[in-house]
């Protein structure tokens, strides 16, 4: 779905009129009534660990974003959508979504629960 929803998005965004006829997601003329501000629209940023979210990262995204994992998984993932991106012609930009959670003890803070 997300595959198919940032392809048109895209194009959309370039100025196309659009007629898409896919499994999620049906356009028929489409167009947008007032052109982005950015050229080509918006930056996006995006995340996702399975290989699916990772391929439409490659595909649509600029900026692919990771939660903060051990150095080893962060850079193993990273090279792995760095080269899909590129495999498409494409270079991607990376970040970090990182959490902080703060509390008294190391038991407070993994608490999960009401």
């Amino acid at each position: 779905m997300a595959d198919e929803y940032w392809g048109v998005w895209r194009r959309l965004m370039a100025g196309e009129v659009v007629t898409f006829d896919g499994k999620y997601v049906k356009l028929k003329d489409a167009r947008l009534a007032v052109e982005p501000v950015q050229k080509g629209g918006p930056e996006l940023f995006f995340g996702g660990s399975s290989p699916a979210a990772q391929e439409v990262a490659a595909k649509h995204i600029d900026t692919y974003l990771s939660w903060g994992e051990p150095p080893p998984q962060a850079a193993e993932k990273i090279a792995t959508v760095r080269s899909l991106a590129a495999a498409r012609g494409r270079t991607l930009r990376f970040g970090l979504r990182i959490n902080v959670i703060v509390r008294d003890t190391k038991e407070e803070a993994w608490f999960v629960g009401p």
